[in-house]
């Protein structure tokens, strides 16, 4: 049955540049609707970003893998409960010449004299610690004095000690049910993993455009400063060494984009390893004056996000680390249940009851009640694999440990480095507004006289530090808020559970 634990798809973040891309297209010349994104604080409907991470669900490789591994474990699980009551057929063909019973052995003769016989029986686990059998028996006597024989009979067995109740069954289906569970949370974590990963290879691919975005921006302004220099230069309004440094500010500036151009390359195949394809995806157009203002706007409307509203929504769902710590330490323990029973002694009570239809019995019908017990010799071996079950126990219970402190720590990290990130971001965005107004009055005072082009210059490098500084704090708020909903075990797939994707139907604990 289908579990109705589903990874809860909040905040974040997560809204991404598929925000940015759709407003870019919609009001290229205005400000960006931003409304859906400060309201949710969710990925969109509809978006580049939310395209991509539904491909996601059947391409990626790694995902598939999980998802597999999930079905085996449940498969197993699945046909272990299936075959234990499944009836076992046994049948037999024996000739022999006054045959007879070795005592405590289980050798025994369906025959009393000379004969060829043929029996067939059905046995299998009836209810709860109960075992039974029926079975037939036909004996053909080599004496032609002797009548053959015809027997039919019922028994059933009862473990007192080892096994009472189905104990090594119900431990061993326990373990791998527990098993089932962990390759679920495996599943989901990867999940999770991969959703959080595409985000931020797509958040970085991104940026990487919007980089190049405002480095051909600066070498733009560069150029137009060294055309308006060596105009006023063959006016001789302004000596010639002030077209200079311009001239070196546009040939540094190439460089660079030259370099932000491979870096767009670069995060584009991150990209693709992150969804688990080799396919080329097209460019995402990020172009126009306004690309930075609304990657801004979009990080500012994260910024707003509620670390306490993330948080409640995170209780809701275990983090599937613990999940998996949790089912290892559960199997670890069902394990040790199973050695345990199955080095006990073996004290069963068997009653059986039978027909034969030889005449020269008084009674055709007959019973019998005994009680069969064994146990090994020694006790080392014995010793040996307790020890081990218990030291396994002891070992899953200080990994869950140390991963229910890494859990911790790793959110406590993610919240820190979200409000630091949030609280740059309002400092970068001051910053910049004041080197905009330091250029627009640079360029006032050489337009009459009063600067000089080293002073634009200054002015023009001072703004476009301030913007790219601006935009990589603004990248590290999304990524930080997608760092911490990966903390928090919040998944970027909108509504979507593992079992959903994987169509896995869960098998309870029993």
């Amino acid at each position: 049955m289908k579990t109705n634990r589903k990874p809860l798809c909040v905040a974040l973040c997560f809204l991404s540049f598929a925000t940015i891309a759709e407003t870019v297209d919609a009001a290229p010349q205005g400000q960006a609707d931003m409304s859906a994104i400060a309201l949710h604080g969710i990925i969109p409907e509809a978006g580049k970003l939310t395209t991509l991470l539904t491909q996601t669900l059947t391409s990626n490789p790694s995902l598939n893998s999980a998802i597999s591994k999930a079905n085996s474990a449940w498969l197993e699980l699945a046909g272990e409960k299936a075959a234990f009551y499944t009836p076992s057929l046994n049948a037999k063909v024996e000739n022999g010449e006054a045959p007879h019973t070795i005592p405590a052995t289980g050798f025994s003769s369906i025959t009393d004299n000379s004969a060829t016989a043929y029996q067939i029986g059905i046995e299998s686990p009836v209810i709860n610690g109960v075992y039974g059998g029926v079975g037939i028996r036909q004996a053909f006597m080599s004496e032609s004095n002797e009548e053959d024989t015809a027997t039919a009979g019922a028994y059933i067995r009862i473990p007192l000690l080892q096994d009472s109740g189905f104990a090594i069954h119900k431990s061993k289906i326990n373990a791998l049910n527990a098993t089932s569970l962990a390759t679920i949370a495996e599943a989901r974590l990867k999940l999770l993993e991969l959703g959080v990963g595409v985000v931020d290879a797509y958040a970085r691919y991104s940026y990487a455009i919007i980089d190049a975005g405002e480095i051909r921006n600066a070498v733009n302004r560069a150029e137009k400063l060294v055309e308006e220099s060596s105009h006023r230069a063959e006016l001789q309004d302004i000596p010639q060494y002030q077209v200079y440094p311009a001239e070196y500010e546009v040939a540094i500036r190439k460089e660079e984009l030259h370099e932000a151009d491979q870096q767009i390359l670069i995060h584009e195949r991150k990209l693709l390893e992150a969804l688990g394809t080799t396919n080329s995806i097209n460019q995402i157009e990020l172009v126009g004056d306004n690309a930075s203002t609304l990657f801004s706007q979009w990080a500012e409307a994260i910024s707003k996000l509620s670390i306490d509203n993330l948080k409640a929504q995170s209780q809701l769902t275990p983090l599937p680390e613990l999940l998996i710590a949790e089912a290892n330490v559960v199997k670890a323990q069902h394990n040790y249940e199973s050695i345990v029973q199955q080095e006990r002694s073996k004290l069963d009570i068997q009653v059986g009851a039978g027909w034969d239809d030889n005449d020269a019995l008084d009674n055709e019908f007959g019973y019998s009640i005994g009680v069969v017990y064994s146990r090994p010799l020694g006790s080392d071996g014995s010793t040996y694999k307790l020890r081990k079950g218990k030291q396994d126990i002891e070992t899953q219970s200080l990994d869950a440990k140390a991963t229910a402190i890494s859990c911790d720590l790793r959110i406590q990290r993610a919240e820190l480095a979200f409000s630091s990130a949030c609280a740059r971001l309002a400092l970068a965005t001051k910053a910049m507004e004041q080197a905009q107004k330091v250029l627009a009055s640079e360029n006032d005072r050489f337009a009459i006289g009063d600067g000089t082009s080293r002073n634009v210059l200054d002015a023009q490098q001072d703004l476009t530090t301030a913007i790219r500084r601006k935009n990589s704090i603004a990248l590290e708020v999304i990524l930080s808020a997608n760092e911490l909903c990966r903390a928090y075990g919040l998944s970027p797939f909108v509504d979507k559970s593992i079992e959903e994707i994987a169509e896995l139907e869960l098998v309870p604990n029993k």
